[in-house]
């Protein structure tokens, strides 16, 4: 979900902060913003560190080093279980990192580069026996754990081959009491037999009881025996949730109990050994170095697969850094994609074509692209038709296959005929059951290697697995060959009676001035003028409305920025009924916004009522200049609900399909915290006694479109200023130029009803401009750095500062946008 926080200045944690540029505009240089980097990197949560003043060894438990260094804050588990607030960045080392399978990461000294998948894990750790001695250098693929099943496993039911995922273990402990008595508890209850903390990173709370173990029993009716050791630890009841049987799809339902034995589950554990960590109590499998050993060190050596196709081994966990923002937009190598239409008009009938990414370069945002061949069969091997460049801008994840990665938990479909890779299903009943289900360990021209969990490696292509959700609540797989969707699908996807209402002679409502918009922080420049035209409007009028059109320093439109409209015929929310018979209180308000917002509309917003609707409103937003929405249009359809004020208008964002902005979805949702759509407290949600129409108009004007939206989403304000949420900020805004582009034509194609002559006069008038500023950034000028009539402010600042890929798709448009800005009546000069 998204949050409508303009971007607060974070220019105190710029000259302090080692991850912070301090040139918060032009950051296009990779070389520029890793220098910014000093040689003691950020600290991240789970972080293995060591003490430079001790040398012992502890685990980072929150991040260090987003803040201002003189606040570091980052807490570290030691050994001895204490808990330290660390304030120095250079008082601990990171000794270790730990990863997952398929997660994104930068290399540190290339902050700025291209992103990377963990493709595998390669873990050495240092084991504590009891008795004091430190096994060195173990590998992580000769240890197993403590007890078998741990809540999150995936597991196999071996006599109704099923996949299911633990929801709870129970286990039986028998414990040898201080007085030389034994015990057994059977599904133990924690609260009935309590660890006892050691000096070992605290209490394992996912293997809370080993061999060994210290506990402590409540309850007990000889006192003498509430202390023991843990003499032995087996599996008891576990609790499953089925997700699949083999061979079927995810709607199957599976005829299984959820409360299994654990004498008939298989744990899916191929991939196991790359989640051992630092502070687990583990042993080794051949039992060499005794029962119960704990993890005190690790040193981890990750294979990384670049978006430039190449795969780096066992590199140094320490030299990556993972990600701190989702990546949505991010491709990679072998990820199957689709082609974007240049600009969809709503009437395209040709199929998209698939392909697969060969290879990317990140920095100009350029993909070669292997696009596919439609498949007779969703088991057959892929086979490509061509290869091409294309830009990333061009294209979007596939809908069947959009975050397959390495780790993923596959289960196979029933194939139409029997191939080579699924021989080894003609086994024992056992063993058939386990090779239906596995991971993910390769991705390959298109497909996947997959390891079964009967150990045996194969090849499939996407459509003859599907990948089940790693963290789903409701257990749902997602289907990348389901039956839902055909084979072919892999090569082609398809696009598939109030009466009329005076205007009121004054407004008696007393609005008092708000200051809602002011809590949201520093935009561009339009939420200053916004903010003084705000307060002005909460003050109310005692003048009449008048009927000629209100004059504005700087307004050439000839087109009334607030007006009265007879037909509300394509208004999104014309179906919703409207209240038979007003509130006093209702009509009143909505007069006085209506008064307002005559007396107040700032340049760029233009509004209309309806004379037979009075419930209904629709506005267009110009965008402002220093943002990637420059002289775009922005339709918004309102509603006001029958218990409006108490409850804030309804805003609908005619999107076209597209979304442009964190707070503009494409379903037309509009996130914003005054509408009650988003978080917010204070001043900054609806007020039914102070807020207004005009408030929320001004907020999206200045707050949403503004120069940097990609810091619009929820809690990446944090990345402001730092080497990644600059990089990303910077793509962000191409790809948003880009739509606004589209929308551009899209509104010239499909006029909005009530505001045909302002689409027509916009732009006539700014079409030039229009022109003017797609070749600057053809050129390479920066997205956002031109004036408002498309001149270059700064030349050597904002050079070279768009990719290549940018440039490409924007050729591409401009090819088409300016035949439709003529057909207007726009001049090129």
């Amino acid at each position: 979900m998204d949050h409508d926080a303009g971007t607060d200045s974070v220019a105190s944690e710029a000259k302090s902060d080692p991850n912070v540029v301090t040139n918060s505009l032009h950051t296009d240089k990779s070389e520029d913003l890793a220098a910014t980097n000093d040689h003691h990197p950020n600290v991240y949560k789970d972080d293995i560190v060591k003490s430079n003043k001790t040398g012992g060894i502890g685990i980072a438990i929150n991040r260090g080093g987003s803040t201002d260094p003189g606040n570091y804050q980052c807490r570290v588990r030691w050994m001895n279980g204490d808990i330290e607030k660390v304030q120095d960045a250079k008082a601990v080392t990171v000794a270790d990192r730990r990863f997952s399978l398929g997660g994104y990461v930068f290399s540190a000294s290339e902050p700025t580069g291209q992103v990377g998948l963990v493709a595998d894990l390669n873990i050495s750790v240092d084991l504590l026996a009891r008795d004091g001695t430190i096994h060195k250098d173990i590998s992580t693929k000769m240890l197993k754990r403590v007890r078998d099943f741990a809540v999150g496993d995936y597991v196999v039911h071996v006599t109704v081959p099923s996949l299911g995922r633990v929801d709870e273990a129970r286990e039986n402990v028998i414990v040898k009491f201080d007085d030389g008595s034994t015990r057994a508890f059977r599904e133990v209850d924690p609260s009935r037999l309590e660890p006892i903390p050691e000096n070992n990173f605290g209490v394992d709370e996912t293997f809370p009881y080993h061999i060994g173990q210290r506990v402590r029993a409540t309850r007990l009716k000889k006192p003498n025996r509430s202390e023991g050791t843990v003499d032995s630890v087996t599996a008891g009841p576990v609790f499953v949730k089925w997700l699949a049987s083999r061979g079927v799809g995810p709607d199957s339902s599976v005829p299984l109990v959820e409360w299994q034995s654990p004498s008939v589950l298989t744990l899916l554990s191929s991939l196991i050994h790359t989640n051992f960590k630092v502070g687990d109590w583990c042993g080794t499998k051949d039992g060499s170095l005794g029962e119960a050993l704990l993890i005190v060190h690790s040193r981890t050596r990750v294979d990384v697969a670049w978006q430039d196709g190449s795969v780096e081994c066992r590199r140094e966990a320490t030299t990556l850094i993972p990600t701190e923002t989702p990546v949505d937009d991010v491709f990679v190598a072998e990820q199957y994609v689709m082609e974007k239409a240049i600009v969809d008009d709503g009437n395209t009938t040709e199929p998209k074509r698939v392909g697969v990414v060969k290879s990317l370069d990140a920095k100009e945002r350029i993909a070669i692209v292997r696009w596919l061949k439609p498949l007779q069969r969703a088991e057959e091997p892929c086979q490509f038709e061509s290869e091409e460049t294309a830009s990333v801008y061009e294209l979007e994840r596939h809908p069947d296959h959009d975050y397959y990665t390495y780790g993923d938990v596959v289960v196979r479909l029933s194939p139409t005929e029997q191939g080579n890779d699924t021989k080894h299903l003609q086994q024992d009943e056992v063993n058939a059951g386990l090779s239906w289900f596995g991971n993910i360990t390769g991705l390959k021209d298109g497909g996947f290697e997959v390891t079964w969990a009967d150990g045996i490696v194969s090849k499939v292509g996407p459509g003859a697995v599907y990948v089940v959700e790693p963290d789903s609540d409701d257990g749902e797989p997602d289907a990348a060959g389901s039956g839902a969707s055909s084979a072919s699908s892999w090569g082609t996807v398809d696009d598939d009676d109030s009466g009329a209402h005076e205007i009121p002679k004054e407004d008696p409502s007393g609005e008092k001035d708000d200051p809602s918009t002011q809590s949201f922080g520093a935009t561009a420049n339009p939420q200053s003028e916004g903010s003084v035209l705000e307060n002005k409007a909460l003050e109310g009028s005692k003048s009449g409305i008048s009927d000629e059109p209100v004059t504005f320093k700087g307004d050439s439109y000839i087109f009334r920025r607030f007006d009265i409209s007879q037909e509300s015929l394509d208004h999104h929310y014309v179906s919703e009924e409207e209240q038979k018979i007003k509130e006093k209180v209702w009509v009143k308000k909505v007069h006085g916004d209506w008064k307002i917002l005559q007396d107040n509309l700032p340049d760029g917003i233009f509004v209309r009522v309806y004379e037979d609707r009075m419930d209904l409103l629709r506005a267009v937003i110009v965008g402002s200049y220093g943002t990637p929405y420059q002289d775009g249009l922005f339709l918004f359809d309102v509603f006001l609900p029958p218990k409006y004020p108490s409850e804030p208008p309804v805003v609908f964002y005619h999107s076209g399909g597209w979304k442009l902005n964190p707070n503009l979805d494409e379903d037309g949702n509009v996130c914003l915290s005054l509408l009650n759509t988003w978080k917010g407290r204070g001043s900054e949600v609806w007020d039914p006694q102070s807020s207004t129409i005009l408030q929320v108009l001004v907020s999206i004007q200045g707050l949403v479109l503004n120069a940097k939206p990609y810091f619009n989403e929820a809690d990446y304000d944090k990345l402001i200023g730092t080497v990644e949420g600059e990089r990303r900020s910077l793509e962000y805004n191409e790809d948003a130029f880009l739509l606004n582009c589209k929308t551009m034509m899209h509104l010239m194609k499909k006029q909005p009803k009530g505001f045909e002559e302002l689409v027509k006069e916009h732009f006539i008038k700014r079409g030039s401009h229009i022109l003017k500023a797609c070749n600057a950034y053809m050129e390479g000028y920066l997205i956002g750095s031109l004036t408002k009539d498309a001149l270059i402010v700064d030349e050597p600042v904002f050079a070279n500062s768009t990719s290549a890929g940018f440039r490409l798709s924007l050729e591409k448009l401009t090819a088409k946008l300016f035949p439709a800005l003529s057909l207007l009546g726009a001049s090129d000069q």
